[in-house]
């Protein structure tokens, strides 16, 4: 008994251990592989990662033809060009020409007079950026902040504004001090945005433009500047809501409809 014990440990010893080898080799195989998968995957994941600090995107936006008057369009430059010719004149097209802009009267005299009143002989000046200002302006933009023409994505400039921030600050100052914005920084990346109805029709996109994003920064540093001078000398009207932080159309909408109830009110306790 003993002995047939022994040999069924040693056969039961056995067939652990080839089970074990087996398991083992098995393990090796999985684990190369594994590696080689690795190893076939690295070149393509930095690649997706130096496409995203690029800020690189598919473009959703596919336009095969339009139906222009003067027939169907399917080549690239004249679909974009055409495009560009229906952004351009949306103005002119939905603005009627008595209400236009350029006809209307403007009393500049009546403006300039009216600051004067209220600033005195304090004129208006953009007072160079700094430093700290200006990083904290770069660390704010989105980091998913589309790329204009210059190709710079706000993820990069974010990663690099230690390095970067002398030499931008020193260049937007010299365009504060000399007064000339850089004309690359006009530039606007346009891209058409499908609202609804045939996508072969120009009316049914919209433009959305970007811009570098060195020229938001100059543009954020200007526009804080003037809102300050504008508060500090109470040159806004009460009753502004466009271009005023905390206000908006729904905030217009409701100091109109507190002013008709409460004129509503004293017609009604009147009566």
């Amino acid at each position: 008994m003993i002995g047939h014990e022994n040999d069924a440990t040693v056969k039961l010893d056995s067939k652990i251990a080839s089970r074990g080898m087996k398991t083992y080799s098995e393990t090796r195989i999985e684990v190369r592989n594994n590696n080689t998968d690795n190893w076939q995957r690295e070149p393509q994941r930095n690649l997706e990662g130096a496409k995203d600090l690029s800020g690189v995107k598919k473009d959703p936006i596919s336009i095969r033809q339009l139906i222009t008057e003067h027939g169907a369009v399917t080549d690239k430059q004249e679909i974009a060009e055409n495009m560009n010719d229906a952004f351009i004149n949306i103005a002119s097209q939905i603005t009627p020409v008595c209400q236009r802009v350029a006809d209307l009267d403007f009393d500049d005299v009546a403006l300039y007079e009216f600051v004067k009143s209220k600033s005195g002989n304090q004129s208006f000046e953009i007072p160079p950026n700094e430093i700290k200002q200006m990083l904290d302006v770069i660390n704010k933009i989105p980091s998913n902040k589309t790329i204009g023409c210059d190709g710079l994505s706000a993820k990069v400039l974010k990663l690099a504004a230690s390095v970067l921030v002398h030499p931008l600050c020193h260049l937007m100052n010299l365009s504060i001090s000399t007064g000339c914005f850089p004309s690359t920084w006009k530039t606007a990346q346009v891209t058409p945005l499908f609202k609804s109805g045939s996508r072969e029709d120009t009316s049914n996109y919209r433009p959305i433009s970007v811009l570098p994003v060195l020229s938001k920064i100059l543009e954020r540093h200007v526009a804080t500047s003037l809102c300050k001078h504008l508060h500090s000398y109470d040159l806004l009207h009460s009753l502004q809501s466009a271009f005023r932080a905390n206000h908006s159309t729904e905030t217009a909408l409701i100091k109109l409809t507190d002013e008709l109830l409460l004129i509503w009110i004293m017609i009604w306790l009147l009566a």
